[in-house]
């Protein structure tokens, strides 16, 4: 099994440019059907997903590993570029999604998915917060501000449980103080909305957001509309 140290390192490097190589050089075409793509960009898609969690590596190890990432991602923030950790953080988020459906399957606790979101949360309170607003560049911000919107519409975090949603969610709406973290949350809260069952306590907690953040007038009308699940 790779030490977390060599995970990072490859995550950071080799398969950053082979991801980089996939978009650019293997054709992309933009379609749901998995068939439509060139042989060699499904070729990658079967060796990347396969690299995420190699046979030596449990899925367990491989949470711990990116909570690790998560919760503490200052000692690759200095070690790598900026290009790097936007990259890394498309594979890890994005493309990857193998992860987080191949977790799903597996019937872990309420308690195991809530310290994994709480280290997302910690993501975004500790880096992404802090990085969004003052990017290096609008490439960076660009695509690390929709893979971090988009990962609440139709990614893993977004179907696990409830109960630990929930408090990733209201961490990131309280804790961040840049619009686009504090959209990201009200996305997930707005698609949450959606059902009869969640709406109550999604509303309560916007408005209670509304109520202690009036300075928040950029996103006003979009936690209105989230808190009725009227968000796409």
């Amino acid at each position: 099994m790779p030490s977390f140290e060599e995970w990072v390192d490859y995550v950071l490097t080799q398969a950053v440019s082979e991801n980089e190589f996939l978009w650019e050089s293997c054709g992309f075409i933009d379609s749901d059907d998995d068939d439509a793509q060139p042989p060699r960009l499904k070729a990658w898609l079967r060796h990347f997903s396969q690299f995420h969690r190699p046979s030596t590596m449990s899925i367990w190890q491989e949470t711990v590993y990116r909570s690790r990432l998560l919760n503490d991602p200052q000692p690759i923030v200095e070690r790598y570029s900026a290009h790097q950790l936007v990259n890394v953080f498309d594979l890890l988020f994005d493309s990857g999604d193998e992860f987080h459906v191949d977790l799903l399957n597996i019937p872990f606790s309420v308690a195991f998915y809530s310290r994994y979101l709480d280290a997302l949360a910690s993501f975004y309170v500790r880096f992404l917060d802090m990085s969004l607003p003052e990017s290096p560049g609008k490439v960076w911000c660009d695509r690390v501000n929709q893979t971090a919107f988009m990962m609440w519409d139709g990614r893993g975090p977004s179907y696990f449980p409830v109960a630990a949603q929930m408090p990733c969610l209201e961490r990131i709406l309280f804790e961040c103080e840049s619009e686009a973290c504090v959209n990201c949350a009200l996305h997930g809260l707005g698609h949450l909305a959606w059902y009869d069952e969640w709406r109550p306590a999604c509303a309560d907690m916007i408005d209670r957001f509304l109520a202690e953040r009036p300075d928040m007038n950029g996103v006003r009308q979009y936690a209105l509309d989230a808190r009725q699940g009227g968000v796409m």
